[in-house]
């Protein structure tokens, strides 16, 4: 779920250029009514569809960061969107490295726990998120990263 929580944070910035883009296609579509293209209704669809999937994406982002504290948010962050390690952070600011590393799992834990409480879990986002390339592909390079940095760990 870590790496769902990364992906959120992650694409906003993003997701709004998407999000125009799929209403371009769509205004495309809607404003070219031919004979040719009047089956492009159930693609139009999909893409509205898509639309507000993409929106919601950006609205989990919006809630996770109203849930957390300035301070979580900024540490997460620095730690996830930035990169920058625990130990960097201590050394410019009044917290140890294993403090950091303890808000960070608490802050993680907070996001976790509003995106269950609104049922989305791993495998909803999954299944939600699976046809839009940008949210899926980045979560896939996220989990692989994962994997490759715990196998270096180990």
């Amino acid at each position: 779920m870590k790496v769902w929580i990364k992906a959120i944070f992650l694409l906003a910035s993003k997701l709004g250029q998407l999000a125009a883009a799929i209403a371009e296609e769509m205004d495309t579509l809607s404003t070219d009514i031919t004979p040719e293209t009047f089956g492009a209704f159930d693609r139009m669809l999909t893409l509205e569809d898509r639309k507000r999937r993409v929106c919601n994406f950006k609205v989990f982002r919006d809630l996770l960061r109203a849930k957390l504290t300035r301070d979580e948010y900024e540490l997460i962050k620095r730690h996830m969107l930035k990169g920058e390690t625990f130990e960097e952070i201590a050394a410019s600011g009044a917290y140890s490295k294993s403090a950091l590393a303890r808000k960070f799992n608490q802050a993680i834990d907070t996001c976790i726990e509003l995106m269950q409480s609104l049922t989305y879990g791993e495998a909803r986002l999954l299944k939600d998120y699976k046809d839009i390339p940008l949210i899926y592909k980045t979560v896939q390079m996220l989990q692989k990263a994962r994997k490759i940095s715990n196998h270096i760990a180990a």
